[in-house]
């Protein structure tokens, strides 16, 4: 399996890191999860088409996640792919792929006019997921459990196996130990790591002080020291890092993480490939 990180970073604009997202490879098949803004850009300089992928997983609903969702249903399908799209997300997933198809309806309606008189809309497949398996898509069976990460439990993680490797996507967590379950004896585990103390939002005026930010980041998103247990308790073989704030220092993440973790470390950037 091969794992491309498209989007490494925050909801904050960042010219090295754009939005969340992930493609696991196998063979020809390619699996979008998440799609962040930036991510259909991305896709391209890893030469990755919009046309070549048939199934888009998505972890939450925070716009982070999610942005360039729309974006890229409209890309494959002008590049003339009128295969199924398979969307999977939790509970509200089918409610934002019909409001996302209205949003452009104007452009896909307009660009339908002058297209070959077959063509016709995006033909979209929505799954709604709970914890537990979701798909078996080209040899890769893909689970998702729960993180803490949303007060609603509507935030999830994905296990990725194939018929002998392992990738873990933990999605938007605070440390979790199902997260250490479900990553457990994984090749490759990616995890959050969010150093609010380093992020410009620690003094955003939208929190009454430095202190609640920091209580709020802390409930809903993983600190640097935690991931080095985290990955030692799950006995993963590679971690790499991602959701990362501008100012992080990747020789200070390694530093902190190899405290407790004695695997492969990888600090991650976009457009970076691992295959396992």
């Amino acid at each position: 399996m091969k794992l491309t990180m498209l989007g490494t970073g925050l909801p904050m604009p960042n010219p090295t890191r754009k939005g969340p997202s992930q493609v696991i490879s196998l063979g020809d098949a390619h699996i979008l999860a998440d799609c962040g803004p930036g991510a259909v850009h991305r896709l391209s300089e890893a030469h990755i088409m919009p046309r070549d992928i048939h199934h888009v997983m998505i972890t939450h609903h925070h716009a982070d996640h999610y942005l360039d969702l729309g974006y890229f249903i409209l890309i494959r399908w002008l590049m003339g792919v009128d295969r199924t799209l398979h969307v999977y997300g939790p509970t509200g997933q089918r409610h934002m792929i019909e409001r996302l198809l209205a949003l452009h309806d104007f452009d896909f309606r307009n660009r339908l006019g002058v297209m070959a008189p077959n063509r016709s809309l995006p033909d979209i497949s929505v799954t709604e997921f709970e914890e537990g398996p979701v798909a078996e898509i080209s040899g890769m069976k893909v689970g998702a459990f729960v993180t803490p990460h949303l007060p609603d439990g509507l935030s999830y993680g994905f296990r990725f196996v194939s018929r002998d490797k392992t990738i873990v996507l933990s999605g938007d967590t605070a440390p979790s130990e199902n997260v250490i379950r479900h990553a457990h004896g994984a090749d490759i585990l990616v995890h959050e790591c969010v150093d609010s103390r380093k992020s410009n939002l620690s003094v955003s005026p939208a929190f009454a002080s430095l202190e609640e930010r920091l209580r709020h980041m802390a409930a809903i998103h993983t600190f640097p020291e935690f991931l080095g247990p985290i990955a030692r308790d799950a006995s993963v073989k590679t971690l790499v890092t991602t959701h990362m704030v501008p100012a992080s220092v990747p020789e200070e993440l390694i530093a902190t993480i190899a405290r407790d973790f004695l695997g492969e470390i990888v600090i991650g950037e976009d457009l970076m490939q691992l295959e396992r």
